[in-house]
């Protein structure tokens, strides 16, 4: 069975109230809200995974963290993603962080090597800090 799998870095609470409380001054908009707790970091989207790789995955990512020092993003910008010019999802985005991106990169590369990474790698892939706040409805 696929599952629809992403690696993400959790928020501290005190980042989750701040985004709870800006979704609540904006909830008569048609927009489907992330619940607090469900609110992270995206780090890097896989797509359709089996459930057979997962333990191996999770192995990768605590393997590849522990290569990385700790490091601080300033995320500013409110921000829409769209899909073929139709707003998608809202975003809080930051400037690309360095230390993230190579995180990011690690992540791929590695999982890559152990032939669980089937992206393109052809495509350019920036590592953009974001935190998915809400999907606009259609």
């Amino acid at each position: 069975m696929d599952k629809r799998i992403f690696f993400a870095i959790p928020l501290p609470e005190s980042i989750k109230k701040d985004l709870s409380s800006f979704q609540y001054r904006w909830l008569k908009l048609s927009i489907r809200w992330v619940i607090p707790k469900n609110l992270h970091l995206t780090l890097l989207f896989m797509g359709p995974t089996t459930v057979n790789d997962l333990s191996q995955m999770s192995e990768i990512i605590h393997e590849v963290a522990k290569k990385h020092e700790p490091f601080t993003l300033e995320l500013k910008h409110l921000s829409l993603k769209t899909d073929h010019k139709v707003p998608s999802l809202l975003w809080i985005t930051g400037e690309e962080n360095q230390s993230f991106s190579h995180l990011g990169q690690d992540l791929e590369e590695t999982l890559r090597d152990e032939n669980l990474y089937f992206q393109n790698p052809a495509l350019t892939k920036h590592f953009m800090p974001h935190i998915t706040i809400g999907r606009i409805r259609k």
